[in-house]
């Protein structure tokens, strides 16, 4: 892959991904009451403030590409082998995987069935590590949004 197109993917990704969050996933799964708005912050607050600040780092690197002065010959440094860019597709659909599990199964039973694809796509192999490991990560992150942050995930729409 040249370095123009890995540019243009590096930059244009996170975009695509923020601007799902901001427009389809926050308002589609973040539940807000008349209770959020007269005694806190929404709990859509701090999700958009992250999807805003990774969107408008992802315009910085396009920008950034189009004042850069064209190269004349594209020299191909290491690039990625064909192995590690079927990974690199792997993970996208397992983003993906995420987003729609979330809708159905809610975001516990989603977070912990996402990290173990992620693990194992990383190479963990342990068992009892991919789960511990997924299980731990998914109960702090959980603990952080629900009682830290006071924001309510929905339950999933198959377990209601």
């Amino acid at each position: 892959m040249s370095e123009n197109k890995r540019d243009w993917i590096i930059a244009l990704v996170p975009l695509v991904f923020s601007l799902l969050t901001i427009f389809y996933l926050i308002p589609t799964q973040i539940e807000l009451t008349e209770e959020y708005a007269r005694r806190s912050l929404s709990p859509a607050f701090y999700p958009e403030l992250s999807a805003w600040i990774i969107a408008f780092l992802s315009v910085l690197l396009i920008l950034k590409r189009f004042r850069q002065p064209s190269q004349g010959v594209d020299e191909e440094g290491p690039g990625m082998r064909p192995k590690e860019e079927v990974r690199v597709g792997i993970a996208f659909f397992i983003a993906l995987f995420f987003a729609f599990c979330f809708t159905y199964v809610g975001f516990l039973l989603a977070t912990f069935l996402t990290l173990i694809l992620f693990f194992i796509l990383q190479g963990f192999r342990n068992p009892l590590r991919l789960f511990c490991f997924s299980a731990a990560t998914t109960v702090v992150v959980y603990l952080f949004f629900r009682y830290g942050m006071k924001v309510h995930f929905p339950p999933g729409l198959w377990l209601r």
